[in-house]
């Protein structure tokens, strides 16, 4: 398992914009490589709660048992009646039954959401949706955004040095040579690791079970691993006690407006892009002038920012040429620019601009200017 630093940057960087927002609800991210999304419950930008995933039953089960035990647990279960978020429901259940326990249940949301966080660390090509803007009824914890991301750091390094960093804690150990395993360890320690290593236990279950940290199972493995004793194998889900209902991205986000940025800037792109798709909306960026309208007459989208400077055309020439094609006579058309001049502003209206906004680009402003216009557009097409 290998760190995607782009995709872990992009992550932080979403919660860094929710976290500044203050945003309630539900953030989606999903990656090209995993079937189920991975859903963060926030509550005034910090996380209350984190589930979804490729083993989104286990890592429950396993951070439960660190606290309950298994007749407790199954128990617990059976009073589950919600679908979408049972996990957590069962959690509240447990608060409201004792409220001493919460301590416990706040370490043990935390340690999932850490988990999570780290999983999608390994995914290539992650995106970030919101799903919901509303927020669970129930917050048994507040997690800061620096606490998890400095954790999952810690547990990642931690991981690369016991020498299996190539591998995921997700993958389940299984036992292809006991003979040989035998005459290398004490009878004792080979009967328990032929108990653990059946390939249907991941690493992380194995650590659990043992009581010690993943990375150092993982190290005291990693010879073993080396000769060909003992393979890590792919394995699936538990089942969960009730039906989980996959988050999918909701009517009002499959349609969200697409919002194009045109600048050759990648900073301001990028920029751009946190910004638009940390509020909903979809979003191209277009950094090459040249073909930026075969990409807008293919893209269609629903708002264009436009930089006013760009390399061998400025945003003048591009706005005036988008005005004289009939799909975009309407789309409202936004002017960037770090020269806020009356003379700009006067030219841009001649060209058919719908508004004007300064550099450096803020959420707050690009987010109004974005409202105000896609409103104004849908009455236009209304």
């Amino acid at each position: 398992m290998s760190i995607d630093y782009r995709g872990i940057k992009k992550l932080a960087n979403q919660f860094a914009i929710l976290q500044r927002a203050q945003f309630s609800g539900r953030l989606d991210v999903a990656s090209e490589t995993e079937k189920q999304p991975w859903s963060f419950y926030c509550y005034l930008g910090r996380i209350v709660y984190a589930t979804g995933g490729p083993h989104a039953v286990r890592r429950w089960r396993r951070n439960l048992a660190c606290y309950w035990s298994e007749v407790e647990i199954t128990a617990l279960v059976t009073k589950v009646t919600e679908a979408e978020v049972w996990d957590y429901q069962a959690l509240c259940l447990l608060a409201d039954s004792d409220a001493s326990k919460l301590p416990q249940i706040k370490a043990m949301i935390k340690s999932i959401v850490v988990e999570a966080v780290l999983d999608i660390a390994q995914m290539p090509n992650i995106t970030c949706r919101i799903g919901s803007q509303k927020p669970l009824d129930t917050q048994l914890a507040l997690i800061g955004i620096g606490e998890v991301f400095k954790e999952m750091q810690q547990n990642w390094q931690r991981w690369q040095g016991a020498g299996l960093g190539q591998y995921s804690p997700n993958l389940a150990p299984i036992l292809r040579q006991p003979e040989r395993l035998r005459s290398r360890i004490p009878t004792a320690h080979y009967q328990l690791l032929k108990t653990l290593l059946n390939g249907k236990q991941t690493l992380r279950d194995v650590a659990k079970q043992m009581k010690r940290e993943v990375a150092i199972i993982a190290k005291f493995l990693a010879p073993y691993l080396q000769d060909g004793i003992i393979e890590l194998v792919e394995i699936s889900d538990l089942p969960a006690p009730v039906r989980p209902t996959i988050p999918s991205v909701p009517a009002t986000l499959a349609v969200a407006p697409l919002i194009a940025c045109l600048d050759d800037s990648p900073s301001i792109c990028q920029e751009m892009e946190q910004i638009l798709m940390g509020a909903g909306y979809r979003f191209i960026a277009i950094q090459d002038p040249l073909r930026a309208l075969t990409t807008l007459l293919t893209r269609k989208p629903d708002l264009i920012f436009l930089d006013l400077v760009m390399p061998e055309t400025n945003g003048y020439e591009i706005c005036s040429k988008l005005r004289k094609t009939s799909l975009f006579r309407n789309t409202p058309i936004v002017i960037l620019t770090g020269n806020d001049g009356i003379i700009d502003r006067v030219r841009a209206k001649i060209v058919g601009a719908s508004d004007f906004l300064g550099k450096p680009v803020e959420s707050k402003t690009v987010l109004e200017a974005t409202r105000k216009h896609l409103a104004q557009a849908q009455t236009i097409s209304a």
